[in-house]
Parts: structure tokens; sequence; C-alpha cells
């Protein structure tokens, strides 16, 4: 069964509106607070800043505002990390019995 983590997390985050930098033109997103925690911990890990991911998934996101575009591509990394987690534990598993 599935948890859903922290539950404070339902009842504290709100939206939060702040200001990004994309090709070059200051815009504003509002974005719930942990999905701007998340936006922020992507950015390091990719080794950017939350302007530049928000660059990239701006060329990107045809029709979609680049709120909406955010927000799938969060849910996007952390599916993409979720598949190699469990691709990586598979590999695992062949090796040894489980």
């Amino acid at each position: 069964m599935m948890t859903w983590g922290n539950e404070e997390l339902f009842r504290t985050s709100r939206q939060v509106s702040r200001n990004v930098v994309v090709s070059g033109r200051r815009t504003s997103m509002r974005l719930e607070s942990s999905l701007w925690e998340a936006l922020e911990e992507i950015a390091r890990r990719e080794g950017g800043s939350v302007n530049d991911l928000c660059g990239r998934i701006d060329a990107r996101r045809g029709d979609m505002s680049l709120t909406g575009a955010v927000r799938a591509a969060l849910v996007s990394y952390y599916r993409d990390m979720l598949d190699d987690i469990e691709s990586s534990n598979h590999k695992d598993c062949d090796r040894v019995a489980c």
C-alpha cells in the first residue's frame, strides 16, 4: 500500500508566486511550495538554476502554459527517477536470488 509521505504537506502546502527569467524575460509562476522545492532540487541535481530549468521546459512546452509544463516536467522527472531505481533493483535481482 502506498503511503503519501508527510501528511503535513497536505495541510501546509500553499501556492506561492515567484518570478523566473525565461529566455531573457521575467515572468511570474504560481506553484505550491512543495513544487518550488522540487524545482530547486532538480535544478541543483542537474547543475543549473531554476531559471535554467524553466528555460529548458519552456523550449519544449508547446501549447501548454509554463506553469502547467513545469508541473508536468516535475512529475516526469520523478517518474523517470523511479523507473531507473526499479530497473536497477531488477538488475540486482538478476544477479542474486530475490
